[in-house]
């Protein structure tokens, strides 16, 4: 898919240069000026043999003020935690599969480029990051019901990273499920 969305007026938010007593971020929220976004968007989906699927997507995104709404020399600058490039690549592949019981292996890749985090100096980027999951699933009868349990680790490596100017990325992190339907 394609887009390009004009938005006017539209917000900017800026950081002022101050922190609460509590040790919260201040923000000013200033409504005005103009943008533009402009890129596509694609995705894939293959399943080349029994048993393994594999996904992969990808974005590109130009967001610029086409209009800055405090400062005229900023126009044509790009918009707030707006990656220009992003892109993913997923795999899962059933590894045994006997009767009713099935375990499952998943592996993604996720990459988010550059991008600009303060809406009043467009030269302050945060850089490029890739992090990397891994899981594990098992479906299973028990008790006359289809269940699954799976575990996914997110961000193997323990990548640091920024995804807004005052925010950091999810540390390496497990997350387990079981599910069954009633």
């Amino acid at each position: 898919s394609t887009y390009a969305i004009r938005a006017r007026p539209a917000a900017i938010v800026v950081v002022t240069s101050g922190i609460s007593p509590n040790g919260t971020t201040l923000f000013t929220d200033i409504q005005g000026g103009a943008q533009e976004s402009t890129g596509f968007e694609a995705e894939f989906f293959l399943a080349p043999v029994r048993g393994l699927e594999l996904y992969a997507s990808l974005g590109t995104c130009d967001a610029i003020y086409t209009e800055h709404p405090t400062n005229p020399a900023l126009d044509g600058a790009h918009l707030v935690a707006a990656p220009e490039r992003v892109a993913s690549a997923w795999a899962k592949y059933v590894v045994a599969r006997r009767g009713d019981r099935q375990v499952t292996l998943t592996a993604g890749v996720n990459h988010v480029g550059s991008m600009a985090y303060v809406g009043n100096n467009p030269l302050a980027i945060l850089p490029a990051y890739t992090t990397v999951d891994l899981g594990v699933g098992c479906a299973f009868r028990a008790w006359d019901r289809a269940w699954t349990v799976d575990v996914l680790v997110k961000n193997v490596a323990n990548e640091r990273y920024y995804v807004s100017n005052s925010s950091w990325g999810f540390p390496r992190h497990a997350i387990a499920t079981i599910s069954t339907r009633f």
